[in-house]
């Protein structure tokens, strides 16, 4: 496995292998989502104009099995900005976009291995307070569930982020077996890096 540290602008190379990766791995639950080349890679534009992104890889010989991507909160774009009160400071946070790691290759600490590289490159900048994520919210009962269904916050509460479900956002997009756009919410969780 190889593992690569792509900051800035230099991102622009590598939206196609992002871009196909979100499509394969967001179909699955929770998302469900049904995604395009073009929507992901205009998804992806803030983060390969933006001096201050960061995409880590892990590549499999040549081919992209993981990835995480992360950009300065205030870079993410004004949907994400909404549940921050007007004088709410957001320079101090650092976005984390997504995990992302092909089904075959995890359970052997490879998603771990790509997020503490992300979480210790953040650190490193030392000028960010807050690592910000967003999950999509569905119901327990969600008959697509998965039988052995882990929920990913589970993972984020080890890792200590804290919930908070008074801040989400509103997101539309197609899901796997329908017809048009169906709108979602997704709340934020934060890790405050004052801790260790």
């Amino acid at each position: 496995m190889e593992f690569q540290i792509v900051t800035g602008r230099q991102f622009q190379q590598h939206i196609n292998a992002v871009a196909a990766l979100r499509i394969s791995i967001f179909k699955e639950y929770p998302y469900l989502y049904d995604g395009n080349i073009q929507t992901e890679t205009d998804y992806l534009t803030s983060f390969s104009k933006s001096k201050n992104s960061v995409l880590i890889m892990v590549k499999d010989d040549e081919k992209v099995i993981g990835a995480v991507t992360g950009i300065p909160l205030a870079e993410a774009g004004e949907k994400f900005l909404i549940p921050f009160a007007t004088n709410q400071p957001v320079d101090s946070i650092f976005y984390l976009g997504e995990i992302l790691l092909l089904k075959d290759y995890r359970g052997k600490g490879i998603g771990y291995q790509l997020y503490k590289m992300f979480e210790d490159w953040v650190r490193k900048k030392q000028q960010y307070q807050t690592i910000a994520i967003v999950e999509v919210i569905r119901d327990q009962h969600d008959p697509r569930k998965p039988k052995h269904y882990t929920p990913v916050h589970k993972l984020w509460e080890k890792l200590g982020y804290v919930e908070h479900p008074e801040m989400a956002i509103q997101a539309s997009y197609k899901e796997v077996d329908s017809d048009g756009k169906i709108p979602h919410s997704l709340v934020y969780s934060f890790k405050d890096l004052s801790t260790l």
